[in-house]
């Protein structure tokens, strides 16, 4: 089906988000050799915050995913078996709404390092947040990266306002040190990945 969409598209280049189907990254990754896959990722209290406020039913599946229910959908679909039992381990948490996104963001990010795709040529691993603070000098590298020519007009509308914006509520501690080493362990791939 991808592979028909792709055909029949006039344009030069045809991009795909597909964040409900991540975890099928290395199948795809390997399926289509000559296109590039880019995993961008963001600080997990930022996208909390997002979630909690554009998608007030975010939480849904994630607590299916902890007391061991089905239901989950897409998101359950992507979680390995090491992944769920971590997740299944705070069954008996008093977590709010704020540590349950931010669970989400490590469970799905996880992917990436269990995964290892940055080990497949066609993938690479760019940090939001770099790429918003300094946009002439990332996208560049993104641009290249899929072989797109990179010009000043392409970012003129990339700005860093959302960072940090809302601030970020109290967090368990264990989802805390989960969501932490996650995202120095990303930080780290995508550095050695440039």
């Amino acid at each position: 089906q991808v592979s028909a969409i792709v055909e029949a598209s006039k344009a030069r280049v045809a991009c795909f988000k597909i964040i409900s189907d991540s975890h099928l990254i290395s199948e795809l990754a390997q399926r289509f050799p000559n296109a590039r896959f880019m995993w961008i990722y963001r600080g997990y209290a930022d996208v909390a915050n997002s979630a909690l406020r554009k998608f007030p039913h975010a939480n849904q599946a994630i607590r299916l995913v902890i007391r061991g229910e089905p239901g989950g959908g897409w998101f359950q679909e992507g979680i390995s078996p090491q992944t769920g039992e971590i997740l299944r381990d705070f069954a008996d948490e008093q977590l709010s709404d704020f540590d349950l996104s931010c669970l989400v963001w490590w469970a799905r990010n996880r992917i990436a390092v269990e995964q290892n795709i940055v080990l497949l040529p066609n993938v690479r691993l760019f940090r939001y947040e770099h790429l918003v603070a300094e946009p002439m000098i990332r996208f560049a590298e993104l641009f290249g990266f899929i072989g797109l020519d990179h010009s000043r007009r392409a970012v003129e509308g990339v700005h860093d306002h959302s960072l940090g914006r809302h601030g970020r509520a109290a967090l368990d501690a264990r989802v805390e040190a989960l969501c932490e080493g996650l995202q120095q362990e990303l930080d780290a791939i995508a550095l050695r990945s440039t």
